[in-house]
């Protein structure tokens, strides 16, 4: 066990911070690092806090951040310039031997600068999103090299954070190595009202899907949502995944995944045209409500497998160690999804640009694509064989 101490600056995308937890489950940190602390969003506080391996949570309110006004005389606004300073102080309330930011942006580049260390870490100048927040570390991490460039986003995560270790030894990409249990999630950290109250959710669909259903054999989660609409699964799809699961376990009771007003609507609306197609209508229903996050990981421990495009959902279920069939467009599996093999029983499914665009991490016009034929139009039969033979494998 080590004696120094590590800040790790991961603020957001929420799919992002769990493929971090994910990535430095394969490094030794404890080997020299005694205590850990994580700076993150807030809405990635409930997640971050179910590693054992951290010692401590710093979240930050952004969003508030960017209400404050220097101008108004209103009182109100005086609020998020407080909520600005009662952070400054949390953060630089102690002495780390090393701030490691692996955002790689000016945002995380200024938290890192706010806080006390004379070793502030940043990633390799080739990774940074944004060339200026290199300005504000004391050195960058070791760039992989040529031959291992094309790894996945968790193997350059493994990587970088290996060589903030003393040993070269660890120095490797390789996520074959067994999981650090300091980093594997630790559901029994929930409150016990809260499990509670997940359990009695799934317990209360169970039975009204019991009117229609004989004795409900097994329970999937289905995740459409992106928070890029090139991502989202297509109806035909969900319906066609229901239907090849349905052959294999034809009392299966299915719940659709939803974060927000929008999308409850459209979950709601999905459910009524798929269910008409169904032997029952009972098969398929939206989750009864929006659950934090440490809930939702929870809830999808109890699933026979979770069925997502490339989204928060499917990093957060591959964490949990959940089955996982993942279905990626306008980014790449081999980048963002490298799941196959490390959990069993998990497969994923690439779609291809019919407009000839190529890609290594994600496609240059993800943003723009609105029609996203790579998710929208995929090839039915393909398809149906790679469900079929990933639903006889479980």
């Amino acid at each position: 066990m080590g004696t120094k101490s590590l800040a790790i600056i991961k603020l957001s995308a929420l799919g992002d911070v769990v493929q971090a937890l994910h990535s430095l489950a394969k490094v030794p940190l404890a080997e020299e690092y005694s205590k850990i602390t994580w700076i993150c969003e807030s809405a990635s506080a409930p997640l971050v806090a179910l590693c054992p391996g951290i010692h401590r949570v710093i979240s930050i309110d952004l969003k508030q951040w960017k209400k404050i006004s220097f101008w108004r005389g209103d009182k109100r606004e005086t609020k998020p310039f407080h909520e600005i300073l009662s952070t400054v102080q949390r953060l630089r309330l102690e002495q780390y031997d090393t701030v490691l930011d692996l955002q790689g942006n000016i945002k995380s580049a200024l938290v890192s600068r706010l806080m006390r260390s004379r070793d502030r870490v940043g990633m390799p100048k080739a990774m940074l999103r944004e060339k200026p927040a290199a300005l504000f570390y004391h050195r960058s991490l070791v760039e992989m090299p040529k031959k291992k460039q094309q790894a996945s986003v968790r193997e350059n995560l493994a990587y970088f954070a290996r060589s903030l270790l003393s040993s070269k030894n660890h120095i490797s990409a390789d996520l074959s190595t067994k999981n650090s249990p300091h980093w594997v999630p630790e559901l029994n950290r929930l409150s016990t009202s809260m499990r509670q109250e997940v359990d009695h959710d799934l317990q209360q669909g169970q039975q009204k899907s019991a009117k229609s259903l004989n004795n409900v054999d097994q329970i999937f989660l289905i995740a459409p949502s992106s928070a890029w609409s090139s991502k989202e699964l297509s109806a035909d799809m969900i319906a066609l995944f229901t239907k090849t699961y349905l052959r294999r376990w034809p009392n299966a009771r299915g719940y659709l995944l939803w974060g927000n007003a929008v999308e409850k609507i459209k979950a709601e609306r999905l459910c009524a045209v798929i269910n008409r197609s169904l032997p029952a209508v009972s098969h398929l229903a939206p989750l009864s409500k929006s659950y934090r996050l440490d809930a939702l990981a929870y809830l999808m421990s109890k699933m026979h497998l979770v069925v997502s495009c490339d989204s928060l959902a499917l990093h957060l279920a591959h964490w949990v160690g959940c089955r996982v069939f993942a279905f990626f467009g306008p980014t790449s599996a081999n980048y963002y999804g490298k799941i196959s093999g490390t959990t069993a029983g998990n497969a994923t499914w690439q779609g291809t640009c019919p407009y000839g665009v190529l890609f290594e991490q994600r496609c240059p016009v993800l943003r723009r694509c609105l029609k996203a034929p790579c998710m929208q139009h995929l090839p039915h039969e393909e398809v149906e064989h790679k469900i079929a033979a990933f639903v006889k494998s479980l």
